[in-house]
């Protein structure tokens, strides 16, 4: 069957081809809509990431190696206060860790002020 040809008027001619205008420029709005909210769908989900993933705490034992690190490196001794808030422990975490600790960290006070306790390797 061979194709044959409609006549339309002009006016319905230049009514479809404006209608086929519109819909190719629908349909490239629509393809860069989904394009744009599958990267913010990505980014979404790494932002979602990074703010769930938390460091692991360490153990003790690693505490305690860090703790002996931080002994050595002030010369062999440092203020319990201080090697606390250099490792951000609370005070409950700290004295577990010194309790842990004991055989090989010694704590004594303060030759200037006793109320100070001082943190030292046996």
């Amino acid at each position: 069957m061979e194709p044959s040809l409609i006549t339309i008027p002009l006016r319905e001619y230049q009514q479809l081809v404006a209608s086929v205008q519109e819909i190719s420029k629908l349909r490239s709005e629509l393809d860069y809509l989904q394009e744009k909210f599958a990267i913010d769908v990505a980014e979404d989900r790494q932002r979602i990431t990074a703010l769930e993933y938390q460091e692991p705490e360490p153990r003790n034992l690693d505490r305690g190696q860090v703790l002996k690190s931080l002994i050595i490196t002030n010369s062999g001794k440092i203020a319990r206060k201080e090697a606390r808030k250099l490792m951000r422990l609370s005070e409950s975490q700290f004295s577990q860790l010194l309790t842990a600790s004991k055989d090989f960290i010694e704590i004594s006070p303060s030759r200037i002020d006793h109320r100070i306790k001082i943190l030292s390797l046996k």
